[in-house]
């Protein structure tokens, strides 16, 4: 009994370093009150409406009619919002909305690098996949997310992303319609969290279709992989199709409107790119880094 169990520690120590390494990463969140970010209390507030629709029958909202000073506001049918029933669902297990944010948060940070783990581990060994999670969950722009920006939805969408790649590389090199269903709602659950990301994600995807199908040289295995993700795309619809079909009631315009949302206005100096890091206090108010 004791040489199945340290070979079974021996075969999960990898992983086990990857979790404790996301602890790590994510001990500023271990309190219960809120920490110093951008978007944190806003990420409260969508969950919290998003609970009381649901306690009202309203299991797929798309108005927030608590919203906008009890105007309403249509943030559901807009904003992609898988992360706030997550959150939602945290909160109800007991925690308070803080601590259940930042659970989730947590909760991200160690996702992702296990994903990152098994899709390089699958390549290159565990130990490479190690080295690769580790990196990835310590990465200068998850911190920014987590604790700058509080930023939910993105934080959960950076460890959906390497999921769907992991997910799909399985789907295609196993030919395999279990994998094709995981890379389905891994691809699916990335769209229905942050929709920015989704668009980033799919030319990638696509690619990685592409060239397993011609290395393959295998019409079945670009049908699979087509259909893997045109299925994820339609588990998603009942959030992008009616977000596209009433854009025009809405002042979709502005997101382009300088300097927040325009790609021109946000490069760096070259002083702001080579300056040192500064020290932050997380539970005082910062002015938000270049």
């Amino acid at each position: 009994m004791s040489n199945v169990i340290r070979q079974i520690y021996r075969r999960a120590l990898p992983q086990i370093t990857v979790v404790l390494f996301g602890v790590v990463s994510a001990h500023p969140l271990m309190k219960a009150y809120m920490t110093c970010s951008d978007d944190g209390v806003f990420h409260i507030h969508k969950a919290l409406g998003l609970e009381a629709l649901i306690n009202l029958g309203h299991w797929f909202p798309r108005w927030s009619p608590h919203m906008a000073h009890g105007f309403g506001y249509p943030l559901y049918n807009f904003y992609a919002p898988l992360s706030s029933y997550v959150l939602a669902g945290i909160h109800n297990l007991g925690p308070i909305y803080p601590l259940a944010l930042h659970i989730t948060l947590g909760m991200c940070i160690a996702l992702s690098g296990l994903a990152v783990f098994y899709l390089v581990r699958d390549y290159w060994g565990p130990w490479a996949g190690l080295v690769a999670a580790v990196v990835y969950q310590t990465s200068p722009y998850v911190a920014f997310n987590v604790l700058f920006r509080g930023a939910l939805a993105e934080t959960m969408a950076i460890s959906l992303m390497p999921l769907s790649l992991w997910a799909m590389d399985r789907t295609l090199r196993h030919t395999s319609t279990k994998w094709a269903a995981i890379a389905s709602f891994s691809f699916g659950a990335l769209i229905y969290t942050h929709s920015a990301t989704a668009l980033l994600m799919a030319p990638l995807l696509l690619m990685q279709v592409s060239f397993f199908s011609y290395r393959k040289r295998n019409g079945k295995t670009f049908a699979l992989g087509a259909t893997t993700l045109l299925l994820a795309v339609l588990l998603s619809a009942n959030f992008w199709l009616p977000a596209l079909a009433e854009r025009n009631f809405v002042k979709m315009e502005q997101l382009l409107v300088p300097p927040v949302f325009s790609y021109h206005t946000n490069f760096l100096s070259l002083r702001e790119l080579l300056a040192f890091p500064s020290a932050t206090i997380q539970t005082l108010v910062n002015p938000s880094p270049p």
